[in-house]
């Protein structure tokens, strides 16, 4: 606490001298994002001993109504995300990618199905394959998507024989923490390939801080955490700082994985990539497939039913759903995604955008959108 009025006396300090030297007025200068900017970053490069205690804080602009604790960086534009702590200019950069063979696995086909299928994204498609009927009644579900006054993607499909149900599938939408799901299993499997081991620690550094939801901005800069916590951070908390540090440590070596699975998803540029219901529908898969590798295997889809959805036992009226999935919601998006661990699985991905003024965190639109594709899919 010492430190941080300390902190704030010299940053009042220099704002006020930088007004002495301007034809603007004072409070002008107060009053000027450029210069307590520039003061900022002044503080940062004059007295660095400070910055361990002090955490990146994000200015979400969205109005006074505003809930942080919902709000996750992962899907906002860059131009809403404005940084307001010394270390703001701090950026790690991508390690080396971790090269190695891919963890060996059966395939169910599921993937290669995915990512061949041709889809009109003007209607819903429902497609029979060889296994018990779906639903043929798609009325409830295209008024939903049609009255509906944002984006809807949606795809199911069962993995015994493929048959799905498919809307708008290569709509790009921001990902939000869905992307969670696939890059904690691409740190799982280094460890399945005996090229990382999930008791190794990563240290909490500065510039790995990152507002909106999670725990570990609660705790102090230079705890270290193990790579098998960080992950359960990631995936059950949905921890946007835990998310982060495995990136840094780990790059975009899940590119490889992507590709092999013949998504076009990339994480070259950022942790936050753009996003398609039929990328996430073939992560999904890969997670399914990851299950029966091995231990490893398992312990990763075991920590993917612990997850809780709100989304799902509202819209199904039940939590004895087992559910294997990674949502993700910020001020524009809520999405759902994940396995439906019933006697015939399937894959669920329903991707949506809405209003920045709404303060919810996921709307009833989702809710009704994944109840009516739960009937289709087990021919309710």
């Amino acid at each position: 606490m010492r430190k941080r009025l300390i902190l704030l006396s010299l940053l009042s300090g220099i704002l006020l001298l930088s007004s002495c030297g301007s034809k603007r007025s004072s409070e002008n200068v107060l009053n000027s994002d450029a210069a307590y900017t520039e003061a900022l970053d002044t503080v940062a490069a004059d007295f660095k001993t400070v910055l361990p205690e002090v955490k990146i804080e994000a200015d979400l602009s969205f109005g006074e109504n505003a809930r942080n604790d919902f709000v996750d960086p992962a899907g906002l534009p860059a131009d809403s995300l404005n940084l307001i702590s010394p270390s703001k200019s701090i950026f790690f950069t991508l390690p080396e990618v971790v090269k190695g063979p891919l963890v060996t696995k059966n395939s169910n086909g599921v993937s290669e199905y995915l990512s061949s299928m041709s889809i009109l994204n003007s209607s819903i498609i429902v497609n029979q394959s060889t296994g018990r009927k779906l639903k043929t009644d798609t009325s409830k579900l295209n008024a939903l998507v049609k009255n509906y006054p944002y984006d809807t993607s949606i795809l199911a499909i069962r993995v015994s024989d493929g048959s799905y149900i498919a809307y708008n599938i290569d709509q790009k939408y921001s990902c939000a923490s869905t992307i969670k799901a696939p890059y904690s299993m691409y740190v799982y499997s280094l460890a399945a390939n005996k090229q990382i081991s999930l008791n190794d620690t990563i240290k909490y550094q500065s510039y790995h801080y990152f507002g909106g939801s999670g725990v570990l901005k609660y705790n102090n800069i230079g705890t270290s955490y193990t790579i098998r916590d960080l992950v359960r951070y990631s995936m059950i908390d949905s921890d946007n700082i835990a998310h982060t540090m495995l990136y840094d440590r780990f790059g975009n070596g899940v590119d490889e994985l992507f590709a092999a699975s013949g998504s076009s998803l990339s994480m070259r540029s950022s942790e936050w990539p753009q996003i398609s219901a039929r990328d996430v529908a073939i992560w999904w898969n890969e997670i399914l497939e990851f299950r029966d590798t091995g231990a490893i295997g398992k312990e990763f889809f075991d920590i993917a039913l612990s997850v809780r959805s709100p989304i799902v036992v509202e819209a199904l009226g039940t939590r004895d759903q087992a559910f294997a999935h990674k949502s993700g919601w910020v001020r524009n998006v809520a999405h759902e995604a994940g396995i439906m661990m019933s006697d015939d699985p399937y894959i669920l991905v329903v991707l949506t955008t809405k209003s920045y003024n709404s303060a919810d965190t996921y709307t009833s639109h989702i809710v009704n959108v994944i109840r009516e594709v739960d009937k289709i899919m087990k021919n309710k």
